[in-house]
């Protein structure tokens, strides 16, 4: 082949080459959607189903049923300032520096994503992501945290005024803790001041006790949003639990079938 004929096909090849990169980055599309004061950026390439996440993000959405959790063998890869995070054959990637995410069309899977890079942002902002509830009663906040099943999301529709009924937002603010409500799931956008923890336990003899120190901390580090390895983020999630640990907690074995009737007792 000669110089000229060899020329033209490299150009050709290149140009080639550059058209399908040039379509692939057109199709890849974004939306904004707002969680716990954390705005993050999704990617996808299916306009219909970036759609479904705004709804899913503005209220105008179901609640999604399913989570991905650690107990589906999700596995998550951090590669500098991205974290992968695999599961079912799915992969999605974490942009740990916008944040923003870029997801197969599937809403549960997108889902895990946003919560992981609103984890993410609040921890270096000082905030914890909780798994938990909260409620508002006279002016403050009321936040039940425990394993899931514990009965969460059954006090807080019980109590009502619910600012969330399964991730919260914890933040200290001078001498005291504001909770915020997240999108997940029955929400408000609201924020109170923290006036108590309940930590709901179940499966033991019913009993009510106060809970500090090292029990609590541990307790409420297993409920933190620690979904990733990274040291640093580890530590500031540590160190947040820490500091919450110190308020002190009512710890509630409810009754079979009894949580809301006992929480309430408790609340007076």
């Amino acid at each position: 082949m000669g110089a000229r004929r060899l020329g033209f096909v490299l150009c050709s090849a290149v140009r080639k080459r550059r058209l399908r990169l040039g379509t692939v980055r057109r199709a890849v599309k974004a939306v904004d959607v707002a969680a716990a004061g954390v705005v993050v950026r999704v990617r996808a390439r299916d306009a219909a189903f970036l759609e479904q996440v705004a709804r899913r993000f503005d209220g105008r959405g179901a609640a999604i049923e399913e989570v991905l959790g650690p107990d589906r063998d999700v596995r998550l890869t951090l590669r500098g300032t991205r974290a992968v995070l695999g599961m079912r054959g799915l992969e999605g990637e974490v942009d740990l520096k916008g944040p923003a995410i870029t997801t197969p069309p599937n809403l549960v899977f997108a889902d895990t994503l946003v919560r992981a890079a609103v984890a993410w942002r609040l921890a270096e902002e000082g905030a914890l992501l909780l798994h938990a509830s909260a409620v508002r009663r006279s002016g403050n906040a009321v936040v039940f945290f425990g394993a899931s099943g514990a009965g969460k999301s059954t006090v807080a529709r019980a109590i009502g005024n619910a600012l969330a009924d399964e991730l919260v937002q914890v933040r200290r603010r001078g001498n005291a803790w504001i909770v915020r409500g997240t999108p997940w799931w029955g929400s408000s956008a609201e924020s109170a001041p923290l006036d108590r923890l309940v930590w709901l336990v179940r499966g033991e003899i019913p009993s009510v006790r106060r809970a500090g120190g090292r029990e609590l901390f541990l307790a409420l580090s297993r409920e933190a949003g620690r979904y990733f390895p990274e040291p640093g983020f580890q530590r500031r999630l540590f160190e947040m639990c820490a500091d919450l640990a110190t308020l002190g907690a009512v710890r509630v074995a409810a009754a079979e079938g009894r949580v809301a009737e006992d929480v309430a007792e408790v609340l007076g």
